[in-house]
């Protein structure tokens, strides 16, 4: 194969987008689906329901959804 294909099989590249993100695990990967996130540690995620939540709004969602 290609010397991309293989960056993409061995998770060096995202398998969606075709972007670099780093030193690959050995399997595809990709970012698609994690939080977007504007600033470091604007997000956290609810440890009941695993819902992703700014982290001024825990309390508050924690108290309404659980």
């Amino acid at each position: 194969m290609g010397e991309y294909a293989d960056m993409l099989i061995d998770g060096t590249c995202d398998f969606y987008t075709g972007e670099y993100i780093g030193e690959g695990p050995g399997y595809p990967r990709t970012l698609r689906n994690k939080p977007k996130m504007h600033k470091k540690g604007e997000m956290t995620q609810c440890a009941i329901c695993k819902k992703w939540v700014k982290k001024a709004g825990l309390i508050d969602h924690t108290k309404a959804k659980h």
